[in-house]
């Protein structure tokens, strides 16, 4: 049988135990996904867009699955996080919601078909990852300067 001194036995399951910690530790980090930060821009051929609008990653790597990255895009301008790989965008409107119960019909019914800025439309193949020409791959250590055009 096997005998140890009362507090020799705490000083092994502590060692074990840190020992068991460090193992997963290390085995984990591997495994983990990293997310990247995503700066850029979205373009018209009048500039930069003005109205807000959502614009979203769709995962075309298999590494990236379960991953749907997005950001509202105001003025222009987009930030957001995700994994490394490729992805096809994909730009909607932002719909906003009423919050008063006073509103009147009119003023329902604009907010449910969403910001109109003047004279721009979003064209139907920015809707859909699947007839998106917005290709994208971010690298490992993110971007700062994606612009994405709108033609």
């Amino acid at each position: 049988m096997f005998s140890l001194r009362p507090g020799a036995r705490h000083g092994l399951a502590w060692t074990a135990l840190g020992l068991m910690l460090g193992l997963l530790a290390s085995g984990c980090k591997r495994g983990m996904p990293v997310l990247v930060r995503v700066q850029g821009r979205m373009e018209t051929r009048s500039g930069a867009l003005k109205a807000p609008l959502v614009l979203v990653l769709h995962p075309s790597d298999p590494t990236c699955q379960g991953n749907m990255p997005s950001a509202i895009i105001t003025g222009g301008s987009f930030d957001l996080q995700c994994l490394p790989g490729r992805y096809r965008a994909t730009l909607s409107p932002l719909h906003q919601r009423s919050t008063g119960s006073g509103a009147s019909e009119e003023g329902r019914e604009a907010r449910a078909r969403g910001p109109r800025p003047a004279g721009f439309t979003i064209p139907p193949v920015y809707r859909q990852a699947e007839s998106s020409p917005w290709e994208v791959t971010i690298p490992v250590e993110g971007t700062s300067d994606l612009v994405l055009q709108l033609r």
